[in-house]
């Protein structure tokens, strides 16, 4: 595996950088030569999530836009270090997430299926 950065939006609006030495590249990734930066796709418009409340106290709904098998859901530290993972079976567009069990903090939670990735959103957990 090799180390990338990934760019995401912060509450603020912000574009960070947090580079993540453990994770492996979304499918359909650039990875540059140089700055190692990851130019993800933007998920498709009928393959998004919503994550909400955001901020909260570690309970989080995760609600997609269409019924999909076999959901992988991982959730991802500051420092790249995965932290939670979530299998979802079932076709439902909403699940529940306990986080509860994490520290306070920001969080990365990705969405995937197979080879199909939907995208990473930040979480907030606050008391």
């Amino acid at each position: 595996m090799q180390p990338y950065a990934l760019a995401a939006r912060a509450l603020r609006g912000d574009t960070i950088y947090h580079r993540y030495p453990y994770m492996e590249a979304p499918s359909g990734a650039r990875i540059g030569s140089t700055s190692q930066e990851v130019n993800t796709r933007k998920p498709q418009k009928n393959n998004s999530f919503e994550l909400f409340p955001n901020p909260s106290n570690g309970r989080f709904t995760l609600k997609l836009d269409a019924e999909i098998e076999n959901l992988r859901v991982s959730v991802y530290d500051l420092t790249g270090r995965n932290v939670y993972e979530f299998q979802w079976r079932d076709q439902s567009k909403a699940q529940t997430l306990s986080l509860q069990h994490l520290s306070n903090g920001v969080y990365y939670v990705q969405v995937r299926s197979g080879n199909q990735f939907f995208g990473v959103k930040p979480i907030v957990i606050q008391p």
